[in-house]
């Protein structure tokens, strides 16, 4: 038996294909993070490196959310998750690929004081290190978060789990009728822009 015969068939679905994308997304966010992380040792840098981390998270979220509703019309699917844009907790409620809840809720509790805004320093400083009161009283705890090592690992480990949860979706043998989706998928994305959904 040769590998091509242990492969499943992977069905040409517009939502899948979506998801794929997503995953790729947060694949290569969660690389940048662990390549940088220890390179940008300064707060800024730590702080865009764990945006990196939040981006990881709302991209898998995503896929996640894609693949619960893989049947569901696309234009319906993802109409709903660029509804829910950076809002980790938003998507983590959308999401119930995975038959225990638990990953998703423990990130929205971590992540749902997060916001993506906070790749600008000026923005992370209001937020993180304001002017005129004690650190421990601002918005977000910065030593208790983003410069809390293990808060920072567990959040990248649990996004992991979340990458690993879909791999096994996107192994397989490509349909033959590849270059037809591959048509589909341009009418989709053509459709989408032209609402404006892009």
């Amino acid at each position: 038996m040769n590998n091509q015969d242990s492969l499943k068939m992977l069905p040409n679905s517009i939502v899948r294909t979506i998801a794929e994308s997503y995953t790729q997304d947060a694949r290569d966010f969660v690389k940048r993070f662990d390549l940088l992380r220890e390179e940008m040792l300064h707060k800024s840098g730590r702080i865009k490196s764990f945006i990196d981390l939040l981006m990881a998270c709302e991209c898998v979220l995503k896929a996640h959310v894609a693949m619960t509703r893989e049947s569901d019309d696309p234009k319906v699917v993802y109409k709903a998750i660029r509804k829910a844009g950076h809002d980790i907790e938003k998507l983590a409620k959308m999401a119930s690929w995975m038959h225990s809840r638990e990953i998703y809720e423990t990130l929205t509790e971590k992540l749902k004081s997060f916001n993506v805004l906070l790749r600008y320093s000026f923005d992370a400083d209001q937020v993180l290190f304001p002017l005129f009161i004690e650190w421990d009283e601002a918005e977000i705890h910065y030593s208790s978060t983003i410069g809390n090592d293990l808060f920072v690992v567990e959040i990248r480990n649990s996004i992991e789990l979340l990458i690993d949860e879909l791999n096994e979706e996107f192994l397989g043998v490509v349909d033959p009728d590849v270059w037809g989706h591959m048509e589909r998928m341009q009418e989709f994305y053509l459709t989408m822009k032209n609402k404006e959904l892009l």
